[in-house]
């Protein structure tokens, strides 16, 4: 089984590449490759590098391009998700199985009712969101966004094709009767843990967003996080089923 690894170079067939830091140590000391391994290199635009390794010292590795490929990972339509930020280590769960269902781009924010307060852990949050593109053999890494505030939220709906906005206040509205049609650009609003005040729905509602129900349960915000982008990407033809 070949291995994944991010690089920071884009190439060509023949060139070389260096793997510097924890990609590297994963390589020399935790799966203890050799030169003559073959890896794949993944440089963050869609294409993969397959390479071999022909030289590891204590600082690097590298690798020679020896083809490259361009497997069509990504979804059509750029997903979005903005989710009020959840506590414990959810939001880091949420990045993974973001990754899996091939949103492009999560961001946290704070709602009036928010339990957890959002944390800048970009570092963190690059290496949970690099081990779950490999892990499901992704080509692009997810886009963790930095913590926002419910008006810097607001004035971001505008920019999107479409916006859902899945309420516990909703009754009527179905997000299986949402039409994506022409929509390249979506974004999803879900949260929070202690709900949405009735003055925070009017104005995402007033902004520009779509409310939907999930039905008579209430979804907890992490799988309602999960739930909603994959609905979308069924109802946008991204799952091959």
């Amino acid at each position: 089984m070949k291995r994944y690894f991010f690089v920071e170079n884009k190439a060509n067939v023949g060139d070389t590449i260096r793997i510097e830091g924890q990609e590297h140590t994963h390589i020399s000391r935790v799966l203890r490759l050799q030169v003559g391994d073959e890896i794949v290199c993944l440089p963050n635009d869609e294409s993969t590098l397959n390479t071999k390794i022909i030289a590891i010292d204590k600082n690097s590795t590298t690798v020679v391009v020896e083809s490259i490929e361009y497997p069509n990972q990504e979804t059509k339509t750029s997903l979005t998700v903005y989710v009020a930020m959840p506590k414990g280590d959810k939001f880091e769960f949420l990045i993974t199985k973001l990754t899996e269902l091939g949103v492009k781009r999560i961001v946290p924010f704070e709602s009036q009712y928010s339990i957890a307060k959002p944390l800048d852990k970009k570092d963190r949050y690059l290496t949970i969101a690099r081990e779950a593109c490999k892990q499901c053999r992704r080509t692009k890494i997810i886009e963790v966004g930095s913590p926002i505030s419910f008006d810097e939220l607001l004035s971001q709906i505008p920019s999107f094709d479409k916006v859902i906005f899945a309420s516990e206040l909703e009754r009527n509205n179905a997000l299986s009767d949402v039409s994506f049609d022409n929509a390249n650009n979506v974004a999803v609003i879900v949260g929070s843990e202690g709900g949405f005040s009735e003055e925070e729905a009017d104005k995402i509602i007033a902004s520009g967003g779509l409310s939907v129900t999930l039905g008579n349960r209430i979804l907890r915000a992490e799988t309602a996080g999960i739930v909603v982008p994959a609905i979308i990407q069924f109802l946008l033809g991204e799952f091959d089923i």
